[in-house]
């Protein structure tokens, strides 16, 4: 095996190994993220619970649900 050689098989041993890397950050980066998001989620959840500005758009919703369950 030639030097030539063993550098290109260093090189693609090394670039697939970098992927490999990169691909377990990016999956631990969504995994984060989606934690993230599930508690603003439940953040806008509550405060829409509680906040009397939403209760026209609550109102408009169940009329919206009763209307699809009677047509």
């Amino acid at each position: 095996m030639s030097i030539e050689s063993t550098v290109i098989i260093t090189s693609a041993v090394v670039w697939f190994a970098h992927g490999w890397y990169l691909n377990d950050r990016l999956a631990k980066v969504h995994a984060m993220l989606d934690r993230v998001l599930e508690q603003f989620h439940g953040l806008r959840t509550y405060l829409y619970d509680i906040d009397s500005q939403f209760d026209d758009e609550r109102e408009v919703i169940r009329r919206r649900r009763i209307d699809v369950r009677r047509g």
